[in-house]
């Protein structure tokens, strides 16, 4: 409470929205948030800084960090995403002979 002239004006203690003297915190459950929030500390936030390993990426869904490594790294997202090893291995090509079984021979009885 501050006052103003002579008169009282009342607000909210910081952290809390509403009306003096109808003050609450901004959410007590997941739910007073937007699907890409969530409630910590009686604040909607963003729930991905510090939710996921390095190198990883986040998406919130329903309120919670998804983390998952990005195309080309593999690993846990929730501790570290490395670069996928590149393979060196290369197929052997099959080896086939046009010939056979021959397009161009005639078959005759004799």
């Amino acid at each position: 409470c501050r006052v103003v002239g002579v008169t009282p004006a009342c607000s909210c203690q910081v952290n809390y929205v509403g009306r003096p003297p109808n003050c609450r915190p901004e959410c007590t459950i997941h739910a007073e948030c937007p699907s890409n929030l969530a409630c910590r500390n009686e604040r909607c936030q963003d729930p991905c800084p510090g939710a996921c390993g390095q190198n990883a990426e986040c998406r919130v869904v329903n309120h919670a960090a998804v983390c998952t490594c990005p195309q080309g790294f593999i690993g846990d997202p929730s501790s570290v995403c490395q670069p996928a090893p590149i393979s060196t291995t290369e197929r052997t090509p099959v080896v086939t002979d046009p010939c056979f079984p021959s397009p161009c021979a005639l078959w005759w009885r004799w």
